[in-house]
């Protein structure tokens, strides 16, 4: 059920638009926009014992939607950070969409943070805020460059709280 409300959510909100957010011309991989599927979200919750009494946190959240899912899945309070900006806007629709569609299903879900930022680069909201906060960490990393992910590194193991769970697409340096 959740696949296809989700589905249905992002063949109404972002199919058309995807192409748009690929920005394969861009010099940097890092500049690139990548999905998880519902499937692979659905895991991670169960994976990770996500709970109602958990904040989750997605580094380079793309157009929210895994923050979304987390959320409407095990209820948690889920934050999303995102550098492109044209991402972040498609996320605030995408996100309103979202809110609306639960809605409309009866599905309660938890709190959705969306910010508009680069997760390296906002010392005080990710390291302070949240990196102290976060039971799980998302981290798609599959096109980060090698210093990015040392310096990812390097703020995880300084901020992280003991026991939080950090889960990426490729290993961290």
């Amino acid at each position: 059920l959740v696949e296809h409300f989700f589905d249905q959510l992002h063949d109404r909100c972002i199919a058309d638009i995807a192409p748009l957010l690929e920005r394969t011309g861009d010099q940097s991989p890092e500049n690139t926009y990548g999905e998880l599927t519902p499937h692979f979200i659905s895991t991670l919750c169960l994976q990770t014992s996500l709970s109602p009494s958990s904040t989750f946190l997605d580094l380079g959240s793309g157009v929210g939607q895994v923050c979304m899912q987390t959320s409407l899945e095990t209820g948690c309070t889920s934050f999303g950070i995102e550098r492109d900006g044209r991402c972040h806007a498609v996320a605030m629709t995408h996100f309103a969409q979202f809110a609306l569609r639960a809605q409309l299903w009866g599905a309660a879900h938890g709190s959705v943070h969306l910010r508009h930022g680069d997760f390296l680069a906002c010392p005080a909201f990710v390291e302070e805020e949240l990196l102290t906060v976060a039971d799980v960490v998302l981290v798609n990393n599959l096109k980060l460059e090698p210093e990015s992910d040392w310096e990812l590194q390097r703020k995880l193991t300084q901020r992280l709280k003991s026991g939080a769970v950090v889960v990426s697409t490729r290993p961290l340096a």
